[in-house]
């Protein structure tokens, strides 16, 4: 099986496959690669569970082997060029969910300090409508 466990940290930036002599690491520009697949980080794991065709998007962008943007489905490498066993592709799918969803819980708390930083300046600069009340 992989050499990963899911925590609450950072997901592990690699995942390996020893018994396949595979190693897949995750880098930002699969991840934005994996996004446009998924279109919603929100339901990733949803998503990646329940709809096969777009987990083959991906298991199938993640075995291409290139670093540029694929831009037709007909440039992924074929489904049945990879060699991975469906239980390591359950693994492999885990970790795709655990980075995904790790991106879009951290942008959020990330973004939501930032507004509420602002908005907090921004009340600060309006002055309240009776003088001295709030």
């Amino acid at each position: 099986m992989a050499k990963s466990q899911l925590n609450d940290t950072l997901p592990p930036k690699t995942i390996s496959f020893p018994e396949d002599n595979i190693e897949i690491k995750m880098t930002y520009g699969m991840l934005a690669e994996i996004l446009k697949i998924i279109g919603d980080g929100e339901n990733a794991i949803e998503v990646l569970i329940g709809d096969s065709h777009t987990r083959d998007l991906v298991i199938r962008r993640i075995f291409t082997n290139t670093k540029e943007p694929v831009l037709k489905v007909e440039d992924l490498v074929s489904s049945y060029d990879i060699d991975l066993d469906p239980l390591s592709v359950d693994e492999l799918i885990a970790w795709v969910a655990d980075h995904v969803t790790h991106f879009t819980i951290s942008t959020v708390k990330k973004t939501q300090a930032v507004v509420q930083k602002y908005e907090d300046k921004a009340a600060s600069l309006n002055p309240s409508k009776n003088g001295s009340e709030d």
